[in-house]
Formats: structure tokens, C-alpha cells, sequence
């Protein structure tokens, strides 16, 4: 029987759910989050393997999210997808059969909200390839007298990128993205997107994610999937097809990295942060408009321009800003497997500023 959601349910396991992908599942994932054959052949071609994607793991990853059904009870019209993040421990194989199994990891109180944590690990025959976890934003499901959990966080130092990586998103964006698994017609039909309050349809969470996972790979691990560690960060802002995604990276101390995405309209991946083998990127916003949390060792925050810059990360940091202004608004609801982070305009805002901080990912990397 489903629980309330409060505390309790807190380190809840969910049944093992079984996944398979073929070399065609992980080049359409490579194409709808905006590679191309020029650049990265390696991950769109069979003759050279292909190689995977290290953010490919979220689309397994996601399927924990329908263990909430039977777990808790929860009005899916009030889910936002609020944090994604995902630790990689080695390259998934171009073709394989794995198993899912989700748990609760945390649920905060956040007074009007909840957010829950749910962490997945992704395994094969031969042991773990990743662990995902998804931050859950719940609306009136706050109240019964939970921890708030962590928030805020520090500005990002002012100083020049040492890496620059542009990606600007094609008309079909959404179209292909949505092709991964996640069919939400919001994002391709437009009359969804303006019964919901929105102009137009616009990218996935995790199609900006996985941009976002791309620059990193090029920029800071030699475009090598296993030199990179992980990738999290918090969904802040929407990006339309056709937006320019500019991620803007900063080399640290000791292999650190940390990356930006500067964006007078707002952010558009925030707190967030990045890393690779035997060394880690941190990205952190560098204005008032939104701050990323620091975290021991590492921080980074990305955001999102008017059309999509994100900035890359010098072993620290890591921002995607874009040229479009921000429209309030919500979409009639998300379903589990298909969560965006568009709440209305006031909490939408306030989590940008780290109000609504829901969760800070492990910093292991393991």
C-alpha cells in the first residue's frame, strides 16, 4: 500500500526493473541531445563502435521514477523535475541488458513542498555502470514536519573561461530528444504547450542535460566517456529549439573543473556541478541572479542565457545562460516517467535562488 509522504518511507527500495538498448537506442540519444558527425562521429557511428554517451545512464536511470507509483502516495500533476544528477562508474556498452533499482534517498520539508530524492543504480552481469538521483519537487505536499535540507550557496569567482563549447539546438530538437523514451507532448505539440501556458513547445530537462554532458565530455575529459566521473545539477529555466547553449568551463586546482552558463534571463541548470576520473568539475553561476551551492571539494552551477550559453568549467565551474525571457507557467502535469521543471513563476524563481534547495548529491563521486 502506498505510504504518506513524510520521513518514513525514507531508504524504501524499489522492485529491480529490467532495461536493454541496442547501438541504435544510444545514437538517437546522441542525436537528440545535439551531436554531430563532424565533431562526435565516434558516438553516431557503428563503424567506430559506437562509443556512449556518459549521460546516457538518466534514460535507464528514469525508470526508478515509476517505483513511486505503489511507494508513496503523490498527485503527479503537482511532480517537478527539480535535480538531476548521475555518477558514472564505467562506459556503458553499446548494447547490453542491465537492472534498475531505485530508493528513496531523502524527502525534505520545504513548508508548502516536499521533495523527494530518488536514487538509482544502473548494474549488468559484470556489476554497476551508474547511479542516478532525481530530485522530485511536490507542491502542497509539504508540511508534516520534515527537515528542510540543505540550500544556498556561494557566487563563482569572476575570471576569464579556459574552455568555451557552443551547441545550438536545431528545430527537431525536442522532436528527437523525445524519441529516448520520454513522449510528453509538451514538448512537440504546441497546442499541449499553450493549454499548459507556454508559447511554444520547448526542450526537455534532460535533452538541456544532456548538452550540458557533452560540453563537459569534449571540453574536459578528451571526449573519453570514461574519464568522466558525473554530472548534476538543478533544472532552473526552459530552452526553446533553435537556442544557442554555450557552456563556459574553468580549470581548478588539482584537475578541478568549474563551469558557468552566464544568462540575463535567468538560469537554466543551477548548483551544479562536474567531474572526471581521478579529478572533478565544478561549475557555479557567477551573478546575484543565482548562486550555486558549494559542496565539499567541489561546486558549479549552470545557467542559461537568452539563447542558451553555458559556459565551461575551470576545474571548477560550469554555466548555461539563455537569450530568452522567462515565462511563468506550468504544463497540466508531468508524468513520472516525463517531468519538467516549469513550476509557476514565484516558486520557479525562488528555487533559482536557492530558496528551494532540495538536496545535495553525494560528493564521493562513487
Amino acid at each position: 500500500m502506498p505510504e504518506a509522504l513524510s520521513a518514513a518511507v525514507v531508504g524504501r527500495t524499489f522492485d529491480p526493473v529490467t532495461v536493454r538498448w541496442k547501438p541504435e537506442d544510444v545514437m538517437l540519444y546522441a542525436l537528440g541531445v545535439g551531436a554531430t558527425p563532424e565533431a562526435e562521429l565516434d558516438f553516431l557511428y557503428e563503424g567506430r563502435g559506437p562509443k556512449v554517451l556518459p549521460t546516457y545512464g538518466v534514460i535507464p536511470g528514469m525508470r526508478a521514477l515509476g517505483g513511486l507509483v505503489g511507494a508513496v502516495t503523490l498527485d503527479f500533476l503537482k511532480v517537478l523535475h527539480g535535480e538531476q544528477g548521475i555518477v558514472c562508474h564505467r562506459p556503458f556498452p553499446p548494447e547490453g541488458t542491465a537492472s534498475v533499482t531505485g530508493r528513496i534517498e531523502a524527502v525534505w520539508d520545504k513548508g508548502s513542498a516536499a521533495v523527494v530524492v530518488v536514487a538509482a543504480e544502473v548494474a549488468d552481469a559484470h556489476g554497476p555502470l551508474c547511479t542516478t538521483r532525481s530530485s522530485l519537487f511536490v507542491r502542497d505536499a509539504g508540511g508534516f514536519g520534515g527537515e528542510r535540507g540543505p540550500s544556498g550557496g556561494p557566487a563563482a569567482p569572476e575570471r576569464p573561461p579556459d574552455h568555451v563549447h557552443q551547441t545550438t539546438t536545431g528545430p527537431a530538437q525536442a522532436a528527437l530528444y523525445r524519441l529516448s523514451g520520454d513522449r510528453n507532448p509538451l514538448h512537440i505539440d504546441p497546442e499541449v504547450a499553450k493549454a499548459a501556458g507556454f508559447d511554444r513547445p520547448f526542450l526537455h530537462g534532460l535533452c538541456t542535460y544532456g548538452i550540458v554532458g557533452r560540453a563537459v565530455l569534449a571540453a574536459a575529459c578528451e571526449g573519453d566517456p570514461g574519464r568522466f566521473g558525473g554530472l548534476e545539477g538543478r533544472f532552473a529555466e526552459r530552452v526553446y529549439p533553435g537556442d544557442t547553449v554555450t557552456t563556459e568551463l574553468w580549470e581548478l586546482d588539482e584537475g578541478q573543473l568549474s563551469g558557468r552558463l552566464p544568462a540575463p534571463a535567468g538560469v537554466v541548470l543551477s548548483h551544479g556541478r562536474a567531474w572526471r576520473r581521478a579529478r572533478t568539475l565544478a561549475a557555479v553561476s557567477g551573478d546575484t541572479i543565482v548562486r550555486a551551492s558549494q559542496r565539499p571539494a567541489f561546486a558549479r552551477s549552470v545557467r542559461r542565457l537568452s539563447r542558451h550559453r553555458v559556459r565551461p568549467l575551470r576545474r571548477g565551474r560550469h554555466r548555461a545562460r539563455q537569450t530568452r525571457p522567462f515565462l511563468a507557467g506550468r504544463p497540466a502535469g508531468p508524468t513520472p516517467g516525463s517531468l519538467d521543471p516549469v513550476a509557476p513563476g514565484p516558486e520557479r524563481r525562488a528555487w533559482a535562488r536557492g530558496d528551494l534547495n532540495p538536496h545535495v548529491l553525494s560528493d564521493t563521486g562513487t
